[in-house]
């Protein structure tokens, strides 16, 4: 759902923030506790938005917004969808056996599944060049901690539910919110990780009065 939308001039393009439930950090004075649905309840993920008010460049050419290397999908688990309204508004299905992998319209990979979380949103798999090295990074500067691959069905070996990448580490603040999946590099791989434009940075909200401060993870 829609949590907010604005112009920002100064950068000339549209901000909207969607979400599967209330962000805020409280429970809404609404919830119910055994009647609401987790949609209800607080603290759910954001993603923000961006969309230039113009959609070509100054030369007339289509904006492209490069991927990059680093992130390699997000994973949600819903409750239903339906694969036609994937279509219908323009994703790209990749793979649909069991769950769905797809390209959104704005060029994000993601991986959708029928499930039940207290948020949706599970994960942002990234890819590291040092999978120490980074566990290390996001536990001693962020302060999550790592957990067991995160599940949304009950069953153990459901083939409608991905599985963990091998040698993958999932690190959170706690094992029931979103986190982010750290995926090894290949080690034939020799190429430098590359950010991109589509997604360029996450926004982790800590404890009121902890400041404000911009990082770089050791793959930037």
């Amino acid at each position: 759902r829609k949590l907010d939308t604005f112009i920002d001039s100064n950068q000339n393009v549209n901000v909207t923030y969607v979400a599967f439930g209330p962000d805020q950090l409280t429970v809404p004075i609404d919830f119910v506790p055994g009647v609401s649905s987790f949609n209800a309840y607080g603290g759910h993920t954001s993603i923000k938005l961006i969309a230039p008010l113009d959609s070509s460049s100054s030369e007339g050419d289509a904006i492209f917004f490069d991927p990059g290397s680093g992130l390699q999908y997000v994973q949600i688990a819903v409750d239903s969808y339906r694969v036609s309204k994937v279509i219908e508004n323009g994703g790209n299905i990749l793979n649909g056996y069991g769950y769905l992998d797809l390209i959104s319209p704005g060029g994000l990979r993601i991986v959708l599944f029928s499930g039940v979380r207290r948020d949706p949103f599970m994960f942002s798999a990234i890819k590291v060049s040092d999978i120490n090295k980074s566990k290390k990074w996001y536990s001693e500067v962020l302060g999550m901690t790592q957990f067991p691959y995160p599940k949304a069905r009950s069953a153990e070996n459901s083939p409608f539910e991905p599985k963990a990448p091998p040698n993958s580490v999932f690190m959170a603040f706690d094992g029931d919110s979103a986190g982010i999946l750290l995926l090894p590099k290949n080690k034939n791989d020799k190429n430098v990780i590359k950010i991109g434009t589509l997604c360029s940075m996450q926004t982790i909200v800590q404890d009121e009065g902890s400041g404000l401060g911009i990082f770089s993870d050791p793959d930037g």
